[in-house]
């Protein structure tokens, strides 16, 4: 597996994980290193340096997107389940996370319904063609 499939791969699982309220972010991270037969400290590694974020980081960002995708897409107000997707221990915690990320609160969330505030995934693409192919300066070079 290239690098492309590999970083494509572990992505699909935090989206396909991130949603699910049974599912802790460190269970993510752990089935990701497992996976890809790395410890912890290298899935953060890689996605700091693919990514410029931790991957645990990441995942909970990813789980507060799918909290505001259950809150927007709900017929009634469901803080209950978006709490749980978020992964955060109690609605004030929750409220005080959404609100930091989105600016708004869930309840305005709910009302407005605004699908511009997805962040769509990470993807192969996303990543900076540095990143993908780092160049050395000649200044580095010399050092």
């Amino acid at each position: 597996m290239n690098a492309k499939e590999r970083y494509n791969k572990i992505i699909q699982v935090i989206e396909n994980k991130a949603s699910d309220p049974h599912v802790k972010d460190v269970e993510i991270l752990k089935e990701i290193a497992s996976d890809n037969f790395m410890n912890l400290r290298d899935v953060n590694t890689v996605m700091k340096f693919l990514a410029d974020t931790l991957a645990l980081t990441y995942i909970k960002e990813r789980k507060m997107m799918a909290a505001y995708k259950h809150l927007i897409s709900s017929e009634k107000m469901d803080i209950s389940g978006a709490v749980a997707i978020s992964g955060k221990d109690n609605h004030s915690a929750f409220d005080k996370a959404f609100k930091s990320v989105f600016n708004i609160t869930p309840s305005e969330a709910f009302r407005k319904k605004d699908a511009n505030l997805i962040v769509p995934a990470l993807d192969w693409e996303s990543i900076s063609c540095e990143t993908k192919n780092p160049v050395v300066s000649e200044e580095e070079v010399e050092q």
